[in-house]
């Protein structure tokens, strides 16, 4: 049972659903922040640096490099 959920949850179609999903919401909470537009200066760093590791996330080969990196 572990393969095939293995299996499953790694499949391209799986990661693509994923992507979308995710990249949707990650974008509409960028948009809803006005994309930084107003933002004050101070906390442009911060917001930048978010947005920037939440759209690392996103890449499709992450979830398989972060268990190499842990080890």
């Amino acid at each position: 049972m572990f393969w095939l959920y293995l299996l499953l949850y790694l499949s391209p179609i799986n990661c693509i659903t994923t992507l979308d999903i995710y990249g949707a919401e990650l974008f509409g909470k960028l948009k809803a922040e006005n994309y930084l537009l107003g933002t004050p200066p101070a906390r442009i760093p911060e917001r930048l640096a978010h947005y920037l590791n939440e759209i690392n996330v996103l890449h499709p080969q992450s979830a398989l490099h972060r268990n190499s990196y842990h080890k």
